[in-house]
């Protein structure tokens, strides 16, 4: 019986709080690596542009992931699967374009 309450979605209220934190903590991570690329810039422009853009991509991610717990069963399964996918896209593009920039 313990385990049914696993497959339940979150309220409204848990959902948009654990957004709003999964956010704030996105943009705290983001700023990090912004200030870092520019207090400590690599011999590769491309790759401190691209290690800001995968914190944004991985924030998204994160947040994604929270929104799907707003589901439950194969909906919430589905959502965390296409978050996955999206966020894999994502970051395959942002290594490519970094890889196209690099000499």
């Amino acid at each position: 019986a313990g385990l049914a309450a696993c497959d339940k979605p979150e309220t409204p209220d848990q959902t948009r709080d654990d957004v709003a934190e999964e956010t704030k903590e996105g943009l705290e991570n983001i700023g990090e690596a912004q200030r870092d690329a520019a207090a400590n810039p690599s011999a590769n422009p491309a790759q401190d542009t691209y290690n800001v853009e995968k914190e944004s991509l991985d924030a998204a991610y994160e947040v994604a992931k929270e929104k799907c717990d707003a589901l439950a069963g194969t909906e919430k399964d589905a959502c965390l699967s296409q978050a996955k996918a999206g966020h894999e896209t994502a970051v395959a593009n942002a290594q490519a374009k970094r890889d196209a920039m690099t000499p």
